[in-house]
Formats: structure tokens, sequence, C-alpha cells
């Protein structure tokens, strides 16, 4: 298959900071290989050269080694043991267990938001979802500043709630990292700019009102997001992606020369 970039490559790349804000080498690494992972630079379901990475960010094996642990960590590539990493392909299934994840922690929150209402801050809700809005009108300017203040709008739901293990869970199922693929997947799809009517509603709103307009916030991304996996997995033939196999299966390592090395 034919590997294109998305338009929207350069909005990714991080600008290079200032002197007072110098990261440490493998904190360039891992912002170096993330931005290409997250630009489509780098070919998915095919096991990564370390050389290879580490010539493209102008580093070391080592300091290639420390960035790729972390980007496993947030779970934007994966290791397969005696192969090497490489950026799993997307499928239906996972997508639909992630939003089902995403569903049963959201709702909770707003249920208990709506329990708690005298107690929230609705001023902060209501700026962070300010934010984020305004960040949506001006895509696709910055697509990872809009994907950040998203990221702070829907965990501060989440630590609104006063569950602190419902915020800490919603953080250990990588959301910023899984909201930065679907902010840059779905930048053209409207219904991003709607968080400030979302707030609104759960200030004022019934319970059941409440859970129902967060379910529709949570399914139109999901639906959304399957439109384009479906898009992308299917070549203008009608024929799969993934060496012919169905969509979204990921085909098993078939020679030793598909080795990272």
């Amino acid at each position: 298959m034919k590997h294109t970039k998305p338009s929207n490559v350069a909005i990714l790349i991080p600008r290079k900071r200032a002197s007072t804000e110098l990261r440490t080498k493998e904190e360039q690494a891992y912002e170096d290989v993330k931005a290409m992972i997250l630009s489509g630079g780098l070919p998915k379901d095919v096991f990564l050269s370390q050389r290879m990475l580490a010539a493209k960010v102008d580093t070391n094996i080592t300091t290639i080694r420390t960035a790729l642990r972390q980007l496993e960590r947030d779970g934007l590539i994966e290791n397969v043991p005696r192969w090497g990493v490489r950026i799993p392909v997307e499928t239906e299934e996972r997508l639909r267990d992630l939003y089902f994840v995403r569903d049963i922690l959201e709702v909770a929150a707003v249920r208990r938001i709506v329990q708690l209402r005298d107690t929230v801050n609705a001023a902060i809700l209501r700026e962070k979802a300010k934010i984020a809005d305004a960040f949506a009108r001006k895509l696709p300017d910055n697509v990872v500043a809009f994907s950040q203040a998203h990221f702070d709008f829907h965990l501060e739901v989440a630590k609104q709630s006063g569950s602190e293990l419902l915020f800490h869970s919603l953080n250990r199922v990588h959301f910023r990292n899984w909201l930065l693929w679907h902010d840059v997947r779905l930048w053209k799809n409207r219904h991003l700019i709607d968080h400030q009517k979302l707030v609104e509603i759960i200030l004022n709103e019934s319970e059941d009102e409440v859970i129902k307009y967060m379910r529709i916030h949570i399914n139109n991304g999901l639906e959304n997001e399957l439109a384009e996996l479906r898009k992308a997995q299917l070549l203008p033939s009608g024929k799969t992606t993934s060496a012919g196999n169905k969509a979204g299966k990921i085909s098993k390592p078939r020679s030793a020369t598909m080795k990272a090395r």
C-alpha cells in the first residue's frame, strides 16, 4: 500500500523551543518521533528500525530506545517480543472498545456532577469549554493546541465529578494521546465545536437529559471515527489494505527480514 502523508503534517511537527525551554535528548527524541507517528510520517503495521528512527531525529540508539519505551507507555506503539516495535493498525474492534470505556467513565462523571451541582466549579468548566471551542473554530491552524484544550476540558469534567479514582482511570487509558489521534482524524468535522453547549446541559438539565446528551457527544465521535477508518482501509478497487487481510486484521510477521534492527 502506498503511504501518503495527510495534509496537516506541518501543524503537528513541534517547533524548536527557545534556549530557556531546552528538553533533554530523550524528551526531544520522544516529541520528534511522536510527531512523525501522528502526522503519518511513519508506516503502520511495519516493524520500525531503531537505527532508522535515530537517524531521522538525529540522535543515538540509546536515546531512541528511551523514547520508544515512553511511546509504548503512551499507547502510540506496541512492542512485539523478538520482533520489535510498530505502530498498530487501528481496528473497529479496538475503537469500539475504547469508546465503550469512555462511555462508562464519562457518563459516570456527568452523573456525579449532576448530583453534586452545588459544589461544582461551573466557572472553570465553562472556561475550559470556551477555550476548546475557540481552538476548534481555528482548525487546522494548530491541531495539537486544540487537542490539548480538548483533553483539558474532558479531564476537568472527570475532576469535577469528585472521584479521584475515575479521574485517574481516564488518564490511564492513554486518553490524551487517544484524543489527539481522534482530533487529527476529525478536525474537519464541526461536531468538535459543542463543548459549551455540553457544559450548559450538564449544569442545568435533568440527569437523564445530561446522560443522553453526553452519550450523543461520545457516539458522534465514534461514528465519525469509524467512517474515517473504513475510508482509510479501502483501496479504490474496494480491496482491503494490510496484505489482503480483512480490514482491521493485523498480519503476523512472515520473515526475519521484517525484524527491526
